[in-house]
């Protein structure tokens, strides 16, 4: 959120401030303020220049040349717009002069344009950065032809000086426009409502700075209302409030309004916080939610044919045409305001978010219908949730807002309005409340004893009740309580129990002004937390050694991904996204689909996520089960890998298997170096015969898919992506490995390892090496010929690597030929030819024996 500090400066005296000490003081007890900025900085390198020659360029048909005088000297200068001519004033950036551009910076520089000298820029509106303010002409500006409100005009006051045009004047004195602008964490301040304006901030850098308000705009327009005499003759609207649809609806009738553009002070203030100017009635009732953060709504009152406004939640699904031009679908139960009680066809506005486009503010319109309400947070929330646009105005309505500002809102726009709209007459202010039109003031009791032993520092009295009369809270001494009433800005969803005026007294106090004491406790080591050792240990394993990249998902997903997943999820009450309703089953859809949005940006994706997923208990009172898993994706094209060792037919990609093989490699290579034991098993049928019961993952390739097991336990699955799981999922990419693990029975296993030492000294002896080739059916397992050859105990056996999978001719159907490479290798010494033999003769014997016979 952008701050003008020239409008703050209306509130609160902030000359001799220093904005780094501004910046410093307000991140530190306040909220972090990402940057602060000028608005217009270079205009002081600019002055007004008078143009006293002007003729068409000998070489262009379309530029100038032109001689201007800047107060000094005349110069010549090429111009290209259709508007220059002799006998004008303009704004003139002279050679050195530094502009900025939407792609960089423009330096004005001294240089021929079609052979002619140009010794400076004639600028625009737009150049400037100030069209918003002035308009766009579509040319440069004429100083000389503007109206003169613009001169002299500033953010800083809402009177302009009086300037008189001559050549050589600096630009700032006539454009006085620059403000600075601090630019807020939006995050840092979801829980302060009354933050989110230019008055709520004044209030924070008077309390911080020990600094009194100039005067208080809330109080001011409440006290105004006595001033505005109603007119008796004008239509007063019936306000109802169905249900907890508003905590306050409010409206008043006004006519003898004159559509035209804002004033230039007001203007400047939209413009230096990013809103575009509009004109003087959307633009008044802009600036107050602004300035008191009161968000509210102008409707042109011709087109509100009722004498009822209803504000009601909707009956039904309703379609409806924004201000914004864009037709919205919100669901049954989202609050609308309608023209009338028959709530069909009669929406004029989504209450708290935004203004409907049969009854906005026209350039004809005569009569207005001033709205101001407070609607509950979280059904603003919903609506949100639900696809209604975050406007200025729902992003106000959904941290909780303060009903007492309601009304003064009303009576603050009218007090603008009738700077540009002189006949401007009022109607009554009609009212409806579902809650007391008392202020709320919540009542705190609370002792010093209770704050020193939360803070950690003794405070007196005096400061304590010095530092929340700062923060505008009352403060009433009863003995060694203390009763705090907290002002009603601050009543709702805030400070509400001791431990929130803790934190009031500690940041104003200053918490880089505590001094720091070492903690009163024995100096003990801590007791290592193993389940975190491990989790950095497998994060770091699956980075540096696998090449994945982690990332981390929302635990919410859409009640099709669950159901796909076991059935129904944990249903939220207020989901952040209505497509994402339930606390997720697994996290393969949500992992599918960050890497489904890199993989047009990337050759390869390989990502991993550990973290919770969410199964119900099915049983009241029971709380659902959060098993913790690693799941991982990899996405690549295949057509640069350069694993040749699968061949043959009836495959989807030649590469498909072979990257299926590389990562199923490393995923054993991650348990490998973290000494979990385990064997690889294929699942479904054969999976069962070996002694393991691991059921086929259905989002893998029933053909290609493999089982990781220890013992009994299944430690997680690996293969590539079903077709049919892959297309759901948005992916493009012809190859698809798809991994997910159980974390708890990885860290188990670990765990009861990680005292074993298993390292090895490497060999100095060389190592040797001979290949098989086996007939294999084809839907038997790989792992199996392993696990014979393992099961003889050879003590030079190192590892045995799987190389080339070929079916096809001359291979007969249904039966594949795998080829291995084992390696041998001794401490002892080198390995003989013979013992070389032995070795491949014991396992060509073992392994035929088993059903594993060498291809002929």
């Amino acid at each position: 959120m952008k701050l003008s500090l020239s409008w703050i400066s209306d509130y609160v005296d902030i000359k001799g401030i220093k904005i780094e000490d501004l910046v410093h003081r307000l991140t530190m007890s306040t909220c972090e303020v990402e940057e602060y900025f000028d608005t217009l900085p270079f205009f002081k390198q600019l002055i007004v220049a008078e143009v006293r020659q002007c003729e068409k360029h000998p070489d262009s048909d379309h530029l100038s040349k032109c001689v201007v005088f800047d107060g000094t000297e005349e110069r010549s200068v090429i111009c290209g717009a259709t508007n220059v001519r002799a006998g004008i004033f303009v704004a003139f950036a002279p050679v050195g002069a530094v502009l900025p551009m939407a792609d960089g910076e423009l330096r004005i520089e001294k240089r021929k344009i079609r052979g002619a000298l140009s010794e400076g820029m004639i600028c625009s509106a737009k150049e400037l950065k100030i069209d918003s303010v002035l308009g766009d002409n579509g040319g440069i500006i004429i100083l000389n032809e503007l109206d003169p409100a613009y001169f002299g005009a500033s953010p800083a006051a809402t009177k302009a000086k009086k300037v008189e045009l001559k050549a050589g004047l600096p630009l700032d004195e006539i454009f006085p426009y620059n403000d600075t602008v601090i630019d807020i964490d939006n995050k840092s301040i979801t829980h302060r409502a009354d933050l989110w304006c230019h008055f709520g901030f004044a209030r924070e850098i008077a309390a911080i700075f020990k600094k009194k308000l100039k005067h208080d705009p809330v109080a001011e327009a409440l006290a105004q209302a006595k001033e505005i005499k109603a007119v008796a003759s004008l239509p007063k609207k019936n306000i109802e409030i169905v249900g907890d649809a508003a905590l306050t609806y409010q409206g008043m009738h006004c006519d003898g309004v004159q559509v035209t553009s804002a004033p230039v002070w007001m203007k400047l203030r939209l413009s230096a916080i990013g809103q575009k100017s509009i004109n003087n009635v959307v633009d008044a009732s802009n600036y107050v939610m602004f300035e008191i953060g009161q968000p509210n709504h102008c409707f042109d009152a011709a087109n509100l044919k009722s004498d009822t406004i209803l504000c009601s939640a909707a009956k039904a699904k309703t379609s409806f045409v924004a201000l914004d031009e864009q037709t919205y679908e919100l669901p049954a139960g989202s609050i609308f305001v309608y023209d009338g009680k028959a709530e069909a066809q009669s929406a004029v506005a989504l209450a708290g978010v935004i203004g409907g486009q049969t009854s906005s503010i026209q350039p004809t319109t005569q009569s207005i219908f001033i709205e101001s309400a407070t609607f509950p947070r979280d059904r603003i929330r919903r609506a949100l949730s639900a696809g209604a646009p975050r406007t200025e105005s729902a992003r106000r309505f959904e941290k909780g807002q303060d009903p007492v500002k309601a009304p003064a809102a009303i009576y603050r726009i009218v007090s603008l309005l009738t700077a540009t709209s002189p006949d401007l007459r009022c109607g009554a202010l009609t009212q409806a409340w579902t809650v007391d039109k008392k202020p709320r003031q919540n009542h705190i009791p609370i002792t010093l004893e209770f704050l020193h032993n939360r803070l950690g520092f003794a405070l007196k009295p005096e400061q304590f009740a010095d530092i929340l009369h700062r923060l505008h809270f009352e403060v009433k001494e009863k003995g060694t309580k203390f009763d705090v009433i907290v002002p009603s800005f601050r009543s709702y969803f805030d400070v509400q129990i001791p431990e929130d005026l803790v934190e009031e007294i500690g940041r104003i106090y200053g918490y880089d002004n505590i001094t720091p004491v070492p903690a009163p406790v024995a100096v003990e080591q801590p007791t290592p937390n193993r389940r975190r050792v491990f989790e950095r240990l497998l994060k770091e394993r699956m980075i540096r050694q696998s090449g994945y990249d982690e990332t981390m998902n929302y635990s919410f997903a859409s009640s099709e991904d669950n159901a796909l997943f076991g059935g129904r999820g944990i249903t939220l009450r207020n989901p952040v996204q209505s497509d994402r309703s339930e606390m997720r089953r697994s996290q393969l859809p949500g992992l599918l689909a960050q890497a489904v949005i890199n993989q047009d940006r990337f050759a390869s994706v390989s990502l991993f996520e550990l973290g919770r997923i969410f199964i119900p208990s099915g049983k009241k009172g029971v709380l659902p089960e959060e098993p913790v898993k690693l799941s991982l994706v990899h996405l690549e094209d295949g057509a640069d890998a350069r694993d040749t060792r699968v061949t043959g037919t009836e495959r989807t990609s030649d590469n498909a298997l072979a990257v299926f093989l590389e990562h199923r490699r490393r995923m054993e290579e991650v348990l490998q170096s973290l000494n979990i034991p385990f064997s690889m098993h294929l699942t479904g049928d054969d999976a069962r015969t070996s002694g393991a019961s691991v059921e086929p993952a259905f989002y893998l390739h029933p053909k290609c898919q493999v089982a990781f097991v220890s013992g009994n336990q299944t430690l997680g699955s690996i293969g590539l992506c079903h077709p049919d799981f892959s297309r759901r999922a948005g992916i493009k990419r012809p190859i698809c490995v798809i991994g997910d693990f159980d974390f708890e029975a990885l860290f188990q296993l670990w765990n009861t390892n990680r005292t074993h030492n298993t390292y090895r000294p490497p060999s100095v002896h060389p190592a040797s090496e001979f290949d098989l080739t086996l007939m294999l059916a084809e839907n038997a397992s790989t792992a199996a010929p392993v696990a014979v050859i393992e099961s003889l105990k050879i003590p030079e056996l190192r590892s045995i690597e799987l190389l080339t999978i070929y079916s096809g001719d001359p291979i007969p159907a249904g039966s594949m030929a795998v080829s291995y490479r084992a390696r041998l290798q001794s401490d002892a010494g080198g390995i003989s030819g013979e013992r070389q033999h032995e070795i491949l003769m014991s396992a060509v014997a073992a392994l035929e024996k088993a059903g594993y016979p060498l291809r002929k």
